[in-house]
């Protein structure tokens, strides 16, 4: 409180006369701070931020914590030792353009997380490689392409999520700009039993047969279009091209580049609780509850643990004789070492495991009659290795690769 807010609330006070003036320059500080956002995301796009949507975004915040604390102490010392008003006035609106502008590079923020993860040598022999083979019934499990729309745009906006409203805009303004999606298979092997493999980032290039740049993106986590492994499996990888790219190059041969930053969750501990009005106090889960919902489609797990909850944990639902559901995953990279600055002292999370299809057009293996007899596993992983993974396609047509407009 003193480092975050009092003392920058001091400087700030110290660069005005009374209060109206400190209302009337904070409200004028975040509508420049507003404007620089919208107009960064607008200018830039996502590359704005290579941090924002990662786990690595703490080390972001943590030096835009440490920044504003050195600019509000000389405010203080510009203030209090020499009357410098219209210097610090200058600093302040300097600082939040500086704020939106100065971002952490992706390759710097990453080397410095992987220093500061544990020493660990389980990821030599993981690979991921292009794989024409594939099933085409591995598609990326369980994930979810979000729609893009204006209602959408929207939400995200009023968010606080400038770069995805300003995506949308761009490919409103361009009609050559609207996505194509399409899936490339891949195959992913030597994740290790007791590991979960997450993709903190990836980069796609296209290539020209004779080697140029056709295109080149980067997804943070939440788009990065590969879903999370665990063991040796066959998936897709999803990629999105300007409609202008794919129709001038999807009839022609090229070749693309995928490079991912990874991390490596290991098994950590695993607990059991029962399945219905289940209750289980643990110092790594805090305190959760189980309850099955009226209509039986889905158990619900509520927790709430002090401090940090686990980024990455896997519930699974196992009947008395040893029957068990999918596991399903739930991981939000957060590579933060200690509590988040604001952050609330409880943690609140979990999840619906669905257990039950009325319509029986999905089969689980546990029927609706053994619930009361089953009980949750639920495990936990802790951050492990930091590395990177790189993979190249010969020469390829797109469009054999059923690509569809969204």
């Amino acid at each position: 409180m003193l480092l975050t807010l009092l003392v920058p609330l001091l400087a700030l006070a110290s660069a005005t006369e009374n209060w109206p003036q400190i209302l009337v320059g904070g409200a004028v500080l975040v509508i420049v701070y507003a404007l620089c956002l919208i107009g960064a995301s607008i200018v830039i796009g996502p590359g704005r931020c290579p941090t924002c949507g990662t786990g690595l975004r703490w080390i972001q915040s943590l030096i835009e914590h440490l920044a504003v604390l050195i600019g509000a102490i000389v405010i203080l010392r510009l203030q209090y030792f020499r009357r410098r008003t219209f210097w610090s006035r200058g600093i302040i609106a300097a600082g939040v353009v500086m704020y939106v502008l100065l971002q952490l590079p992706w390759g710097t923020a990453f080397a410095l997380q992987q220093r500061l993860a544990p020493a660990a040598r389980d990821a030599g022999d993981i690979t991921i490689k292009f794989d024409p083979a594939a099933d085409a019934a591995a598609m990326a499990p369980g994930r979810v392409v979000p729609l893009a729309g204006a209602a959408r745009a929207a939400r995200q906006l009023l968010g606080g999520d400038a770069d995805a409203a300003a995506a949308y805009l761009h490919r409103r303004a361009r009609a050559d700009a609207e996505p194509v999606t399409f899936e490339l298979p891949v195959h992913i092997d030597g994740v290790p039993s007791d590991a979960i493999l997450i993709v903190d980032r990836s980069e796609i290039r296209l290539l020209a047969a004779d080697g140029r740049i056709l295109y080149d993106a980067t997804n943070p986590t939440d788009t990065a279009g590969l879903t999370i492994a665990h063991g040796a499996q066959a998936s897709h990888q999803t990629i999105e091209l300007p409609a202008g790219i794919y129709r001038q190059w999807g009839e022609s041969a090229a070749r693309l580049e995928i490079t991912y930053w990874l991390t490596l969750f290991k098994q950590s501990t695993t607990f059991s609780m029962a399945a219905t009005s289940g209750d289980l106090r643990t110092p790594e889960l805090g305190r959760c509850q189980s309850q099955l919902k009226s209509d039986i489609s889905e158990i619900n797990l509520r927790c709430r643990q002090q401090g940090l909850g686990p980024s990455c944990y896997v519930v699974t639902l196992v009947a008395a004789d040893g029957k068990r559901d999918p596991d399903s995953p739930d991981c939000s990279p957060n590579y933060r070492p200690f509590a988040a600055l604001w952050s609330a002292p409880l943690t609140y999370y979990g999840m619906d495991l669905q257990v039950h299809d009325a319509t029986e057009f999905v089969q689980y293996p546990i029927p609706p009659s053994q619930f009361a007899q089953s009980h949750l596993l639920v495990t936990t992983y802790r951050v492990g290795e930091h590395f990177t993974r790189s993979f190249a396609t010969p020469a390829l047509h797109l469009a054999d690769w059923n690509a569809q407009p969204r």
